[in-house]
């Protein structure tokens, strides 16, 4: 059986569809009953708890031959939350640990992206059969900010707009991740997982939502308190707003290194996603939301 941590989120949700697709009901390990109820749904069987108690994970990994982990966005001692999973996994002699990373993850002025680059470091002394999965930036990260996107006519973000950046559809991801998951020959790898073709930025999206919902969209730059007043900003600590200000601040002055999607349709002998095609499905996403 496979288990997925943090699975109630974007991309556990995908993994979890494209393994119920294969036939498979994967355990999924969730923080609370709605989210269960959400999971459940989708056919995965619901394990409720807390990842950051070891006693949780080692129970959530009873009977369990993969573990697909994924912690959520910018938890907080992530560091020894995931080196307890790995310890665990470790003592129960897990077949399988596939890692859940970040595209990039060498930039020590980002925390949750060198924790990453600790964690990758850290698994492949385990003694695990490991997989390392690195996607770029997901695509559906825009849909918090489209209402306000559509309303203004403006796309803006702490970073110039002239940077290009490699995006990868979650639904891409969740058809790779449930191959690899369930395939042999995919240990000791890491896989950067990116959907477009070519790098685009963010005059390049506007162009794709102005297409799409047929009103005219400029990408702009804003400063980073600009952002705060957000639903999704406003929700975040001290610590994680100054994590988010450092990755700005390290892609506005380096830039982001480009994954191309070789390696992505290589995993699922298909077409990927580009962001013309995603930003097409939005208004039926935004509308399914209402």
């Amino acid at each position: 059986m496979i288990l997925i941590s943090g699975a109630n989120g974007a991309a556990g949700r995908s993994v979890i569809k494209h393994l119920v697709k294969k036939g498979l009901a994967p355990r999924a390990l969730v923080s609370n009953n709605k989210s269960a109820d959400e999971v459940m749904k989708l056919g995965a069987r619901p394990f409720v708890g807390d990842m950051r108690d070891v006693s949780v994970q080692k129970n959530a990994m009873d009977g369990i031959s993969t573990i697909y982990h994924i912690a959520p966005g910018l938890i907080p001692n992530e560091l020894c939350l995931s080196r307890n999973f790995i310890a665990s996994a470790k003592a129960l002699s897990i077949d399988r640990f596939i890692l859940h990373g970040v595209s990039y993850p060498y930039a020590p002025d980002i925390e949750f992206h060198w924790t990453k680059m600790k964690l990758e470091a850290e698994l492949l002394l385990s003694g695990l059969q490991y997989t390392i999965i690195r996607p770029t930036q997901f695509m559906q990260n825009i849909i918090w900010s489209l209402p306000q996107i559509i309303a203004t006519g403006e796309f803006g973000l702490p970073y110039s707009p002239n940077i290009s950046m490699g995006f990868v559809d979650v639904d891409d991801l969740g058809k790779a991740v449930s191959k690899v998951l369930t395939e042999k020959g995919h240990s000791g790898a890491t896989y950067e997982l990116c959907s477009i073709k070519k790098p685009i930025n963010r005059h390049d999206i506007a162009v794709a939502l102005t297409e799409a919902f047929g009103v005219r969209i400029r990408a702009t730059r804003c400063s980073f308190d600009d952002l705060r007043s957000s639903h999704f900003f406003s929700s975040l600590s001290k610590n994680q707003l100054q994590e988010l200000s450092n990755m700005y601040d390290h892609i506005d002055q380096f830039g982001t290194a480009y994954f191309n999607n070789e390696v992505l349709e290589m995993l699922t002998g298909e077409p990927s996603t580009n962001y013309y095609e995603f930003a097409k499905r939005l208004p039926s996403i935004i509308n399914s939301m209402r």
